[in-house]
């Protein structure tokens, strides 16, 4: 609907899910973006999986799932040496070997997904903000509103940001925002050591799991 309202907008980034038909649909009409995945949803489905396939059993499966999730955080061309590392490291049983299979191919390979997955340099690890934002819209817009009601909810809504961005003391910061830019701050310095030679990837995705 904006393409067709907006004809110059390109976007060079946009974040979502891992939804393989909106993708592929925010590709036809971009071809060029970049589209961002989710942490969180991209960690969501590695613990469903591993739940799912009983792998979570053992304290070494749990492991071996933390640092499944944390290749995402390497620098695109640690990747592969990243996951050399995981598998030297995995568990020997049936459980863990599909999860393995599972995530060679949901993820690794996948035509898609594999492109989407990485947030090395990401500011934004999660779309969570967005999905915030559309909770909220939510309750201001009725569900199938008119352009009449659409328009009356996006105004009332750029309204309520623009008295907060004028009253800049009413916003307050959160113990978990705080507490995620501390996270996010872990994280880079540890990226850093890994760039610098200082630490092998093995070491980085050990420490990065904590």
């Amino acid at each position: 609907m904006i393409k067709s309202q907006v004809k110059e907008w390109q976007p060079t980034e946009i974040s979502m899910d891992f939804e393989v038909t909106a993708i592929l649909a925010i590709k036809d009409l971009f071809p060029e973006v970049k589209i961002l995945g989710c942490y969180f949803h991209f960690n969501r489905c590695l613990w469903r999986k591993a739940k799912q396939l009983g792998v979570v059993k053992s304290k070494l499966g749990v492991i071996h799932v933390k640092l499944c999730t944390q290749l995402a955080h390497l620098p695109p061309d640690f990747l592969d040496e990243g996951w050399l590392y995981v598998m030297s490291e995995s568990p020997n049983n049936m459980e863990v070997t599909k999860f393995n299979d599972y995530f060679v191919q949901t993820w690794l390979e996948h035509k898609v997904l594999s492109k989407t997955w990485n947030i090395y340099k990401q500011c934004d690890r999660t779309n969570n903000m967005v999905e915030s934002w559309n909770a909220k819209i939510k309750k201001i817009i009725p569900e199938k509103p008119n352009i009449a009601q659409f328009l009356n909810g996006i105004k009332k809504d750029a309204n309520f940001y623009f008295s907060k961005s004028n009253r800049p003391g009413d916003i307050q910061i959160s113990k978990r925002k705080i507490d995620t830019i501390e996270m996010n701050q872990r994280i880079h310095n540890i990226i850093q050591q890994l760039l610098s030679g200082s630490i092998t990837v093995g070491h980085c995705l050990e420490k990065l799991r904590f």
